[in-house]
């Protein structure tokens, strides 16, 4: 919010800003991008947790692990 000091003419009009001295920032507002959304697949094995990584468009994949590797990874 601005503070808009009074007009010098003494009116008790509202002003529309122009010669009101508003302060408008210098550097326009960044847009808002939508941020990217992610999947990982988790495989477990025996050998221990897999991770694949991908993006929405899912074209490529990047593998982590194994996690808890020489660890059961237990059943439910």
């Amino acid at each position: 919010m601005f503070f808009v000091p009074p007009c010098e003419t003494g009116s008790n009009s509202v002003s529309t800003g122009k010669s009101a001295g508003i302060i408008k920032p210098a550097v326009p507002a960044k847009k808002k991008v939508p941020a990217r959304k992610k999947l990982v697949l988790l495989i477990g094995t025996v050998k221990g947790v897999f991770l694949y990584h991908t993006d929405e468009k899912r074209s490529a994949w990047k593998l982590t692990g194994p996690h808890l590797g020489g660890r059961r990874v237990p059943q439910r």
